[in-house]
């Protein structure tokens, strides 16, 4: 071997070194990578667990007010017990309305019974006094036409026989 092929030719142990210091350098590059990497991630993960903090808080928030308002509408409306007593009692209260009104329709039938039989009782005597007062009506009406009608021949007369007599005066 030449000197310059011994130059050339590397050890072995240094070969060794070598790619094992290379080894090294591309493994610690590698780990600040990974290393940083999972910084990151952390990081990421970190933020992530706030912001589902946040937003799982204000969630609650918001159950809270509708459990509120829940509260709210059990505390202003009326339990079963209480709907049913008010029930009854208006039941009650419509069935009195109810009698009072049947007694009272009672009382106007009644009465417009009476009155119509009292109606007819008078239409009856009515009846008897109007046939009299539209006979003297006729009879009066009758004289008054024989009366009209006299006068009415009379002033005829006068109206055709006027002339005549005026010219049988006059001519004498």
């Amino acid at each position: 071997m030449t000197s310059e092929e011994q130059q050339e030719s590397v050890s072995l142990r240094e070969f060794i070194e070598r790619t094992l210091n290379e080894r090294d350098r591309i493994y610690g590059e590698r780990f600040t990578s990974q290393k940083d990497a999972v910084a990151a991630a952390l990081a990421s993960a970190k933020e992530a667990v706030t912001k589902a903090e946040m937003a799982a808080e204000k969630r609650f928030e918001g159950v809270n007010e509708l459990r509120g308002m829940a509260n709210d509408i059990l505390a202003k409306t009326m339990t079963r017990v209480e709907a049913e007593a008010e029930l009854k009692a208006f039941d009650a209260k419509l069935v009195a309305v109810v009698e009072s009104w049947d007694k009272r329709h009672q009382e106007v039938v009644d009465r417009t019974v009476a009155l119509e039989k009292a109606n007819v009782a008078v239409n009856g005597a009515n009846t008897e006094r109007k046939e009299t007062v539209d006979n003297s009506r006729a009879n009066l009406a009758l004289v008054v036409s024989l009366i009209l009608g006299a006068i009415l021949i009379l002033e005829f007369a006068w109206n055709v026989l006027s002339p005549v007599i005026t010219k049988i005066l006059l001519t004498k």
